[in-house]
């Protein structure tokens, strides 16, 4: 659960951030399977907000070419997460499939060695490109 700091309004922007700019997943990790939301932008002031409430890490890139800004993206894995996805769920829009195929399947698991194949499919049909 989010931070009693969080306003609705910041979980109400931060999903539409979500929406346009993230993606929530299933990973893979050897074999082990995670939630996992990945948040990217040039901007890392709304990433280190993520960060600070919700436990990512922060990583970073240079763009290709000249004129390319760095891109910044944090990504919160396991149970915050899970944690993350059910403070934004009323406010997503584009990514609340997702959000509740992986809320679901983590429900779902008795441990973290279960792939659970099912959900895993729905999840990559959902963020394949192009959808």
């Amino acid at each position: 659960m989010a931070l009693p700091c969080v306003t609705k309004e910041e979980l109400a922007y931060l999903a539409g951030f979500v929406d346009g700019e993230g993606t929530i997943s299933i990973i893979s990790g050897g074999k082990y399977m995670r939630p996992t939301v990945v948040i990217a932008n040039t901007d890392k002031t709304v990433l280190d907000f993520v960060r600070l409430h919700w436990m990512g890490n922060i990583y970073s890139k240079k763009g290709w070419g000249n004129k390319s800004k760095e891109m910044h993206w944090v990504r919160i894995v396991n149970q915050h997460a899970i944690e993350l996805i059910n403070d934004l769920l009323p406010y997503l829009n584009q990514k609340i499939k997702q959000a509740k195929i992986v809320t679901k399947w983590y429900k779902t698991i008795k441990n973290k060695k279960n792939r659970n194949n099912r959900f895993i499919k729905q999840i990559r049909l959902l963020n394949k490109r192009g959808i």
